[in-house]
């Protein structure tokens, strides 16, 4: 008998997701994912956001974004948009905690949702707040 509690709900998760990412294909899945990736950047440049580490060394599951140095460490306008407009991102660790956010691109809510709220931003003027906060 195996004296260790296995994850048991963390395998048929596992499991699952592998499942439905051989069926999208993992090139489908992986244009996705670039697709969104490409479409966040272009909507925060259009912010006045500097893309952290725009190039060859980007992930497209996550866009690094540099915190505006008015904000701070970014941590109050993080929790803002998380409260007011359901948008949650992610602070960094180590040396770059608190320069960059960092945002997921994966999964399906991120494909119907980041654009609405990320619109939904720049529309209400949240937008002014990146270099006026």
């Amino acid at each position: 008998m195996n004296h260790h509690t296995e994850a048991t709900v963390s395998v048929y998760g596992l499991n699952m997701g592998l499942q439905l990412a051989l069926e999208e294909g993992l090139e489908n899945r992986y244009a996705r994912h670039l697709r969104i990736h490409q479409a966040l950047n272009a909507g925060l440049t259009a912010l006045g956001l500097h893309i952290f580490n725009e190039g060859d060394h980007e992930m497209p599951m996550v866009t690094c974004v540099e915190i505006p140095a008015s904000l701070g460490d970014g941590e109050a306008f993080k929790a803002m948009l998380l409260k007011e407009f359901g948008v949650e991102i992610s602070s960094s660790f180590g040396s770059l905690h608190g320069k960059i956010w960092r945002i997921g691109t994966m999964g399906y809510v991120v494909e119907k949702n980041q654009h609405g709220q990320l619109y939904r931003l720049a529309g209400s003027g949240v937008a002014h707040c990146w270099s006026q906060c």
